[in-house]
Order: C-alpha cells, then structure tokens, then sequence
C-alpha cells in the first residue's frame, strides 16, 4: 500500500465557527505555526468568515482541504440551534453546488457522510455518487469517512458499497478515516479499520487517520502509534479542540469556575489538566510545578507557547489558554513526535502506552 515511511505528516481539522477570527483561539494561533508543516482540513459551518479562514490557511501552509461537516447535524452541539450553520438541512446536492460554486477559491473539495456511527444508513452508495459528482470539477478531491463501531464485513450490503467507494479514488485522491470514539469498542474498529485499508487501491498513498484522540484528562492520543503501525502518510485531529462543543449555560447555583489548564504530555501521548478556582495564574503555577513540565527542558526552549509560560509571560485569559494548549499541542507533534518517529524502528518503540492499550484492549491490530 505505501513505502516505508520515516515520518508522519500532521493534519489539522480547523473550524470556522461563525464568530470574528479576531477571537477565535484556533484562527489567533495559525501565525504562529511554522510556515508549510501541516496539512489543513477546514470544515465550514458558516458563510460569514469561512474565505478569511480559507486565505490565511492557504498563504500559510499551503493546499487547503474544504469540508462541510455535515456530521454535526447528527447530534448535538454548539451549533445544533444556530441560524447561520450552513450544514443545517443541507443534502447532497447542496454539496456539489457549495463545491462547484466556490471552485475558483478553495483548493480541494472533501466529501463526507451525515451520520457518525452510521447506525441509520449503512450503505455507501450515496457517498460514491457524490464523489463522483464532485470530481466532474476537480482534479483533487478528499474523501472523509466515519469508521463504524459494528463489524463491516459481516453486512454484505455495507462492505460490498464500502468497497465500491474507496474503489472510486484515484492516485491524485486523499482518504481521511475518521474515528467516532476511539476509547469505545476499540477491537472492533481495529478490525474495521484493518479492512479499509486492506480494500483501498494500491494507487492511494495520501491517507491519514483522523480523531484518534479524545481531548480529556489523561486521554491517549492513538493517532501517531496507528499511522505508524499501518504505515501510512499521516494523522490528524483538533489539536485539543472538541468535535462536539457544548454550548455553555451555568445555572445560577453552580460553584465557581475553575480555571482549567490543558498540557498535552507527548511522552506518553496523553493529556493532562491543571486546574484551580478563579486563576490561571496559580493553575500555572500548579502546571510548571509538577514533573511533566520540569522534565520537558529542550521543549521549554522551543515551543512559543512554553517560553512565555516560562518566562512568566501570561495572563488570565481563557482565549490565552486556549491558544496556549492548540499551539503546544501542534509544536508537540511538530517537533517531538516526528522527530521521535525518525528515531525509533517500530509504532511500539514509538509508543509502548499506546501499543499495550491496542492489543491489551483490542486483541490485535
């Protein structure tokens, strides 16, 4: 399927949520990343800012993959209610059309699914029209598809249309397998998982796992380990953002806020959370404190994020934080990880956390 690779590349899954980029965290942060290292997948929610977004990315880091995320609309969230969510009650064809439309300023269109565990439509039919449909005006196009949690191969109807459709790419084509809770049913998506890649051309060699992570304390991010065990180009996620955001209502007898402070540990591929009551300032202290940040000297000197922190150059802004945690993570992989993939031989020298939870858990890979 692919050559033996001796590094991975890093997708970054970026929303334009509808409000000013001036005070988005994930908008604020692309300045700050190194010109060219990452691949963008931008999913639109909105009409408003989504070319300013779209511009940005493309002047930094190059060809820009355009998603509409219509998989939002399967369960809710931040935008389940919202007016101006431009994947509210949109079909397929409203697909080709955003695509087609808007061909002069967008690099590469992704075609995705509507349902996120595909418990409703288990036949791929209708994703291998579309595709079909949005290639009539493309060259490039992305494919981006939800990994089940029930067994494909034991479904005629779904693997055989599965197969229809990953047959459908061609050489110049990327294949995006996202995961829908990776924590849950691990054996079974493993397996689902080797079964894709098992049935894709040999031709296709830009693929990429997405969303193997889960942004919570001490969860583990599989997205390196299992694009080095399928030796494939890459991985991608969030960058600690959530998939789902919750819209956030306090009621008036909540307790006090704490102050959360998300550190993402790349030694162990895992999360970490810091936190007090009412201050960033003593979560900080807290953080800098423990042995993960004292043990991480080199990154301290490398990453913007780590510098200001060390430096004591910080605030008590919430949109501080968040971009702190994005541009950490991003560095993280940027740096460590793939410097770490040049150095070991196999996914389980790369990270032994991760392969003893796949086999423990999942039984194989």
């Amino acid at each position: 399927m692919s050559l033996e690779r001796n590094n991975l590349d890093y997708s970054w899954i970026i929303r334009c949520s509808g409000s000013s980029p001036g005070h988005c965290g994930e908008f604020r942060t692309i300045g700050s990343i190194p010109r060219n290292s990452l691949l963008p997948l931008l999913e639109v929610i909105d009409d408003g800012v989504w070319d300013r977004y779209y511009y940005e990315l493309n002047r930094r880091f190059g060809a820009v993959y355009v998603e509409l995320p219509l998989y939002l609309n399967e369960r809710r969230n931040k935008w389940w209610n919202e007016g101006d969510n431009k994947c509210r009650n949109i079909n397929d064809q409203n697909c080709v059309d955003f695509f087609s439309n808007n061909d002069h300023r967008l690099d590469i269109p992704v075609v995705s699914w509507g349902h996120n565990d595909r418990n409703i439509r288990l036949d791929f039919s209708a994703e291998t029209q579309l595709l079909s449909n949005v290639k009539d005006n493309f060259d490039h196009v992305g494919l981006r598809i939800g990994l089940p949690s029930y067994d494909i191969q034991s479904l005629p109807l779904t693997s055989t249309s599965l197969i229809n459709l990953l047959g459908s790419l061609d050489s110049s084509d990327t294949l995006f397998i996202d995961i829908f809770s990776v924590g849950s049913l691990i054996q079974q998506r493993l397996s689902n998982l080797t079964y894709v890649l098992r049935n894709i051309p040999s031709t296709v060699d830009n693929i990429y796992i997405l969303n193997a992570f889960e942004p919570d304390h001490m969860s583990h991010n599989y997205g390196p380990y299992l694009a080095r065990h399928f030796n494939i180009r890459g991985f991608g996620d969030f960058a600690t953002e959530h998939r789902f955001p919750a819209k956030m209502k306090r009621p008036p007898d909540a307790e006090p806020y704490r102050r959360n402070i998300h550190y993402y540990n790349w030694n162990r591929f895992e999360l970490y959370t810091f936190s007090e009551y009412d201050s960033y300032k003593r979560a900080a202290a807290v953080m800098r404190s423990s042995g993960i940040w004292q043990s991480n000297a080199a990154h301290l000197q490398n990453c913007p994020a780590c510098v200001r922190v060390e430096n004591d150059d910080y605030n008590n802004w919430t949109v501080y934080w968040k971009e702190f945690r994005i541009k950490h993570y991003i560095y993280s992989i940027l740096n460590e990880t793939r410097l770490n993939v040049n150095d070991t031989r196999t996914a389980e020298d790369l990270d032994p956390i991760g392969h003893d939870n796949v086999f423990n858990l999942g039984g194989g890979a």
